[in-house]
């Protein structure tokens, strides 16, 4: 009921409702548009950290932990014989100048190519003091056309000579690298120390420390001196990305 000295004030408040309702209609939408949005922000964000940690975790399976130097032969034999570890081998005979860069000639076995997670091979790895290995990138710097098979000469240091080329590693990345026989490092040296690349087998899933304790326990036991291993600063960076619980130091040898 309106007064007669009062204003019909029910279309103005009427209009102010629907103005309201149409204003908390519109900030309603706006809020669920807005958690949407976070939820699907939150969502890639995590997923792409689940990721990210699984890569790392494919990355470092299987590769190597760490490397221990200027071993002789019979050191060698104790740990290539030793159930507990993968090993791969190597030595480094040095490096050659070719212009304004330099090719690292070294020996290499199949083991090592697994641990360092190297691709496929094209071909095989040198046996003779005759054959050679040879990354892609040093080929395509050097512009020779070159297949599995072919003669190359080649200067190692020596002077140039016919070597077969038995084996192409596909890298670039100016990785210039030439890998030998092991007869030929022998022809060229006659007591040789050399790099074992170490793995512990079954370690999948354990800590750092664990794994590094276990590694330096094996060393005595093949009477080499802590200071002859370097770890391998990547892959400890890739295995303390995942967020899975740390395994305990205290491993036993069963596990191995």
């Amino acid at each position: 009921m309106t007064l007669p000295f009062e204003n019909d004030t029910n279309p103005i408040v009427k209009k102010i409702s629907k103005r309201n309702l149409k204003a908390d209609k519109s900030r309603n939408v706006l809020i669920i548009i807005t958690i949407a949005l976070a939820t699907c922000l939150i969502m890639a964000t995590a997923l792409y950290f689940l990721g990210s940690q699984r890569k790392s975790l494919n990355d470092a399976m299987g590769r190597y932990q760490a490397v221990i130097n200027d071993i002789d032969n019979d050191k060698i034999e104790k740990l290539v014989n030793d159930d507990r570890v993968d090993v791969g081998v190597s030595h480094l005979l040095g490096m050659v100048s070719y212009g304004d860069f330099k090719l690292t000639v070294r020996s290499m076995d199949k083991t090592l190519m697994d641990l360092a997670k190297y691709p496929d091979l094209q071909g095989k790895l040198p046996e003779t003091e005759k054959e050679v290995a040879i990354t892609k990138a040093f080929l395509e710097r050097t512009g020779l056309s070159k297949s599995v098979g072919d003669n190359i000469s080649i200067d190692l240091g020596d002077g140039k000579k016919e070597y077969n080329l038995c084996g192409i590693l596909p890298v670039d990345n100016s990785n210039y690298s030439l890998f030998v026989s092991q007869s030929y490092v022998a022809s060229k040296i006659s007591d040789p120390t050399y790099s074992a690349y170490v793995r512990l087998k079954g370690s999948d899933g354990w800590s750092k420390a664990a794994i590094q304790s276990e590694l330096l326990t094996l060393l005595n036991d093949w009477g080499i001196q802590q200071e002859n291993i370097q770890f391998s600063t990547y892959y400890f960076s890739l295995i303390e990305q995942r967020s899975s619980p740390k395994r305990s130091t205290a491993v036993s040898a069963e596990t191995l």
